[in-house]
Order: structure tokens, then C-alpha cells, then sequence
């Protein structure tokens, strides 16, 4: 099973977690990291890649949709950072399995759209707090007509934009 985690970096908290994961694990099912922006710390992405984990540093956009259209899963290391918000808005996504893990709480601002947990097949939140948020947000929501993102029909880049352009509203 190849498994391909998209993130902006492997810096800071998302890289400790991911270099701690692979160091116990490194014989699990393969996994390859790409990142969107070259490394500023090297430390975790160098960490990764001495457990034998392909890293691959600021793919061409061909490339980058080619690694993914290849991945039994995509997993996104999900955090409000600018490079990936563009990935997932303006590139044309391959189908596929998405699971999103957030690395943010969105108890406060930095919020999680509701419309990005609706575009992932699954999306693991950072604590309990964060799913109970969530929850209490669908159900206020779900009485909103026409306001959900709706599955059927639509790409998964524009239900991730779709959610980028109204959490970038509704946070003003």
C-alpha cells in the first residue's frame, strides 16, 4: 500500500510527528512525503528519509499530481499554511483516497471549514475538543439551506476552494 502525505514541510510540529512515526514504524506499508517548500530545518526531513521514506522537496506540479494519482491514499498533513491551501485550491486533484489529519485544533482562528472536512474521505481532527467542535457545527449548519458543499458532482479541488474561499470570508 503506498501512502503519500502532502505538506507544506516537514518542519516544526508536523515534522517531529512524522520523523517519531517512521523511526518505531519504518517497515510499515510505503510512504513517500512531499513537500511544497524546501526545508528551512532539516532535521525531521532528514530524519524521515534515514528511515529509507522517499522525500521529494518541491515538486514540479506534473510530478506532484502524478505522485498522487499513484497513492492508494493521500494523506495531507492539514495546517493553515499558504503553499498548501494553494495545492488544494487551484491544483486539479487526482480521485482518489484522501484522508486529511489536522494538525490545528480550530477551537479559534485559524478556523477548519466545514466545507474541507466535507471534501476529505476522512479527516482526523487533533484532539476530542476539535470533533465536538466540528459536530456542533454541523448540526447549526445542516438547517442552512444551500449551504453545504455538496459531493456529487464537484471536484475535489473545488470543494477544497469552495471551503478556502469561505473560511477567508467568514474569518474577516
Amino acid at each position: 500500500m503506498r501512502i503519500v502525505h502532502l505538506t507544506a514541510h516537514l518542519g516544526g510540529g508536523v515534522g517531529k510527528a512524522q520523523a517519531a512515526m517512521r523511526a518505531v514504524d519504518p517497515g510499515s506499508p510505503d510512504h513517500m512525503y512531499l513537500l511544497l517548500e524546501s526545508a528551512r530545518d532539516r532535521r525531521f526531513a532528514d530524519a524521515v528519509a534515514a528511515t529509507g521514506t522517499m522525500v521529494i522537496e518541491r515538486p514540479g506540479r506534473d510530478e506532484l499530481l502524478a505522485y498522487l494519482a499513484d497513492a492508494d491514499i493521500v494523506q495531507v498533513e492539514f495546517w493553515t499554511h499558504p503553499r498548501l491551501y494553494e495545492a488544494l485550491a487551484r491544483l486539479p486533484l487526482p480521485t482518489g483516497r484522501y484522508l486529511f489529519w489536522s494538525h490545528i485544533s480550530g477551537l479559534a482562528p485559524p478556523l477548519i471549514a466545514p466545507g474541507l472536512t466535507a471534501a476529505a474521505d476522512v479527516f482526523v481532527y487533533t484532539s476530542a475538543c476539535s470533533l465536538e467542535r466540528r459536530r456542533a457545527i454541523s448540526a447549526s449548519s445542516a438547517a442552512a439551506s444551500g449551504s453545504a458543499i455538496r459531493r456529487n458532482g464537484e471536484s475535489r479541488a473545488r470543494r477544497c476552494a469552495a471551503a478556502i474561499s469561505a473560511l477567508s470570508i467568514s474569518s474577516r
